[in-house]
Parts: structure tokens; sequence; C-alpha cells
């Protein structure tokens, strides 16, 4: 569980509009719902997305640093 917040860390801090952040959150909860009832393969689905999203933002913010 620990390991996967650190995930988090690499996340922007302010996003560019509320329903990115609502998006970010909502795999954080259910990976978290799913971790603490046992239901792992529910979790790693939920760890997916979270995943998925850091690669997403990382590569956003990488391109739009070299827009002129």
């Amino acid at each position: 569980m620990e390991e996967a917040a650190e995930l988090g860390m690499y996340l922007p801090f302010c996003f560019q509009s509320e329903s990115e952040q609502v998006y970010i959150a909502f795999p954080w909860d259910a990976f978290e719902t799913n971790y603490t009832h046992s239901k792992r393969k529910f979790a790693f689905v939920a760890q997916h997305m979270h995943t998925t999203s850091f690669v997403y933002f990382n590569i956003r913010i990488d391109f739009l640093s070299l827009l002129p």
C-alpha cells in the first residue's frame, strides 16, 4: 500500500481542471477501498488506471514544455 502511495508524489499538485482532479481521485479511492477489503484483482485494475494517469500527465507535461 505504501509503495502505491509513492506514485501520488509524481502526479501534478494542481490540475488544469476540476475534472482532472476528480479523475485522479477516483482510481486511488477505488484502489484503497478494494485493497482494504482484500479484493486484490480489482485493486490491481484501479492501480493500473492510476499508473496510466501518471504516465499520461508526465508525457503531457513534457510535451507542453517543448512547445514555444
